[in-house]
């Protein structure tokens, strides 16, 4: 390199040189053009030509396998969990009314008689169960169940995981825990309305034929309280001193086939006539004025500018419950007028039919009337007649 370099510089002092001559016999043309090859850095890799149309794996896959290399071949698993089932097989549906329906009232019996024509799958499915579990027992295993519950949700309330997941299942702990960062939970179970009992059990298989799994539903009917706080410890949902009646439908499982198997909450039914569940309280935040790097925060000016602005909203809201209210009034009182249109439209229909169906009555009277007489005024004739001659044929004495 250094050797190139020193044979362009000699190149260049000649050509200086050579351009230079005394001033007696200075020439006017101008040098001709001078041309030097310089050699740049060396390029040890060619990008490749844009707009190919191969693809480039299947490229580098055609390359490695005429190069002898066998690519492996990918499969997408799903990891699963065999200590419990993923869903509730064949959920017990709830019928519509239960726990306010009497057992003595007619629907009540009705609900009733269904319940035990449809019980024969339960049934046969506690018998499966008892034959691996031969301490199960469909009477005490409600108040069981109800324990777990009870128990499940003291510790989400206080936070205890190891428990949490010793008393729920798989698939129920994040079901149970989701959206709960950074809340706070007040739970409290006071009393039970009705005794719980077991309505609904089945015992489905996974993987496997013999790989049983139990799952009992347990109908329970109490009285509890519960609050949501937020992070900045307003209330978001409930009343802490406010108890409610809450119907529950428990569905347990337990993995039959595992000797050291419990029994845990695997999740809830909510029948579809239930009803609709307290809107969230959301605390927002209200943004406060862009101010430049110079200017300063002036508390009194932007505390008159909410008010300002809450006025504003009340005033919107006052415009729009006015709106409204003027909206329902005008339309009750078109609806009335209609209502009074269509009576008096069917009130004139009916004095029309009835004057109409009055003198179609009096015509006709009248025409019977009148044939009447004729066929009277015809049959008088022909008596005088017949009179007469009685009267002539009659001797005179």
């Amino acid at each position: 390199m250094a050797l190139h370099m020193r044979r362009t510089l000699l190149s260049l002092h000649r050509t200086k040189c050579s351009s230079f001559k005394p001033p007696e016999v200075l020439d006017v043309r101008s040098p001709g053009p001078l041309l030097l090859t310089v050699r740049t850095k060396k390029r040890y890799f060619i990008p490749p030509a844009v707009g190919l149309k191969k693809n480039g794996a299947e490229d580098a896959e055609a390359k490695a396998r005429a190069a002898g290399i066998v690519f492996r071949q990918e499969y997408f698993e799903r990891p699963i969990n065999i200590a419990c089932t993923a869903g509730i097989f064949d959920p017990y549906i709830p019928p519509e009314g239960d726990a306010r329906l009497s057992s003595l009232s007619k629907e009540g019996l009705k609900q009733r008689t269904e319940q035990i024509r449809q019980s024969a799958a339960s049934q046969l499915a506690i018998r499966k169960i008892k034959e691996h579990d031969p301490e199960f027992s469909s009477k005490t295993f409600a108040e069981k169940a109800q324990e777990i519950f009870i128990e499940a949700h003291y510790a989400l309330s206080n936070f205890n995981k190891e428990r949490l997941h010793f008393l729920v299942s798989e698939r129920c702990y994040p079901e149970m825990t989701r959206g709960n960062r950074y809340k706070t939970i007040r739970w409290k179970f006071i009393e039970s309305l009705e005794p719980p009992r077991v309505v609904h059990a089945r015992c489905p298989d996974m993987v496997s034929k013999g790989n049983l799994y139990g799952q009992v539903t347990v109908r329970m009917h109490s009285k509890q309280t519960l609050a949501v706080y937020d992070r900045f410890g307003r209330r978001m949902l409930g009343d802490e001193e406010q108890p409610r009646d809450v119907l529950e439908y428990l569905v347990m499982e337990r993995h039959i086939m595992n000797p050291y198997g419990t029994w845990r909450l695997h999740g809830k039914i909510v029948p579809s006539w239930a009803p609709a569940k307290d809107p969230v309280i959301k605390t927002v935040r209200i943004p406060g004025p862009e101010l430049k790097p110079w200017e300063e925060f002036d508390s009194k000016n932007y505390q008159f500018e909410i008010e300002s602005m809450r006025g504003q909203r009340e005033r919107g809201q006052r415009e729009r419950g006015q709106r409204e209210r003027g909206q329902r009034e005008r339309g009750q009182r078109e609806r009335g007028q209609r209502e009074r249109g269509q009576r008096e439209r069917g009130q004139r229909e009916r004095g029309q039919r009835e004057r109409g169906q009055r003198e179609r009555g009096q015509r006709e009277r009248g025409q019977r009337e009148r044939g009447q007489w004729k066929r009277d005024q015809r049959e008088r004739p022909e008596e005088e007649k017949g009179q007469g001659e009685r009267d002539q044929s009659e001797p005179v004495l």
